[in-house]
């Protein structure tokens, strides 16, 4: 490992997170499925911990490298394998081991994520980075909820759009179900949906999980203002 290519790696992260700090996201309204590439040679991850990834790419193809760090401390960098799949987003890294002193393994994290029309988020796990020293415990990175700094897509329509019928269109709630910030099963609850409640779907439902739209509600990091997560599995019924 030269911690001197990682600083060097890291400066375009650093321009990128302080160009779009304070902006303002506006909400996905995903169509018909599409292929997207990053318009780049890389792009930044922000999650909700505080920690910044930047994500070396190649139009659909990403790697072979990420950066992290919080702030100005820098933290892992790593090997990178994964692509862009339609809307989605899938990737591995696995951090190198050894740097700046720390002994271990640091193991790999797994990022999974949508992307909307002008919006992209997920979710990461793996084993957090952590050292202990006498001063005490030094978490270098650690998993969590994410979305994409800025929106450094093309996508492209689909020449074959998914049949999906969760993909568009309408959600009928049909049994009362409980609203999330985060999809997953790994949000809070912020509200319950009442049986007999339509709401447009947001972007293509992933897993089960849909992002529904025009609620009253207020903002949560990383989540739109006026949508929530709701697992739609037994609970909502779909029109186009």
């Amino acid at each position: 490992m030269i911690i001197g290519k990682i600083v060097d790696s890291c400066a375009p992260l650093a321009a990128a997170v302080a160009l779009t700090a304070g902006g303002v996201l506006a909400s996905p309204t995903a169509d018909a499925a599409a292929n997207c590439t990053v318009d780049g040679e890389y792009f930044v991850i922000h999650q909700d911990n505080g920690f910044d990834v930047m994500v070396a790419a190649n139009g659909s193809e990403l790697g072979p490298s990420a950066h992290s760090n919080r702030g100005n401390d820098q933290g892992p960098a790593g090997t990178l394998s994964g692509r862009i799949t339609g809307r989605k987003i899938d990737f591995s890294v696995t951090w190198y081991t050894n740097q700046y002193g720390l002994k271990g393994d640091p193991g790999t994290a797994h990022f999974t994520g949508f992307i909307g029309d002008n919006l992209a988020d997920g979710n990461v796990t793996g084993k957090a980075w952590q050292v202990e020293d006498e001063t005490g415990i030094t978490t270098f990175w650690a998993a969590s909820h994410w979305n994409v700094v800025g929106y450094p897509f093309n996508c492209a329509a689909d020449d074959q759009p998914a049949t999906d019928p969760k993909a568009l269109g309408e959600a009928t709630v049909v049994a009362a179900t409980d609203m999330y910030d985060k999809p997953d099963g790994k949000g809070q609850k912020i509200g319950t949906l009442e049986v007999g409640e339509v709401h447009p779907v947001m972007e293509p439902c992933r897993d089960d999980w849909c992002r529904v739209g025009t609620i009253e509600l207020g903002g949560y990091e990383g989540l739109p203002n006026g949508t929530a997560w709701v697992y739609s599995k037994g609970f909502l019924t779909f029109s186009p």
